[in-house]
């Protein structure tokens, strides 16, 4: 997945997630960036509220914000052993990652 040689931290850790053999997928179809913007602003409002741990939100509505196109998709990444979701906004045309954040998927940790 050269697609996330990106130098944010939670590409990085997300590229050698996947590296490890995490479970990754790309979704059909795309989603407006605007919609994406009010969608993630308010999750990571949510996961600061409930304390959950997470990585990249600020560098991915950045990079988000910045982006040139108007639509992305969706990808994620289930990391088992760290115990992490990542999120993945790629490129319309699937060229490249737009941006990364990852979640802590087990509350319980």
């Amino acid at each position: 997945m050269s697609a996330l040689d990106r130098p944010d931290p939670a590409s990085q850790e997300c590229r050698s997630a996947v590296a490890e053999g995490a479970d990754y997928e790309v979704f059909e179809g795309t989603a407006r960036i605007s919609d994406l913007l009010t969608i993630y602003r308010r999750r990571r409002a949510h996961v600061d509220a409930g304390g959950l741990e997470h990585g990249g939100f600020d560098h991915a509505l950045a990079a988000l914000e910045a982006c040139e196109d108007d639509e992305t998709r969706l990808g994620q990444v289930s990391d088992l052993v760290a115990q992490r979701h990542y999120q993945l906004f790629i490129s319309a045309d699937a060229d490249g990652v737009v941006a990364c954040l990852w979640v802590l998927s087990n509350a319980n940790h």
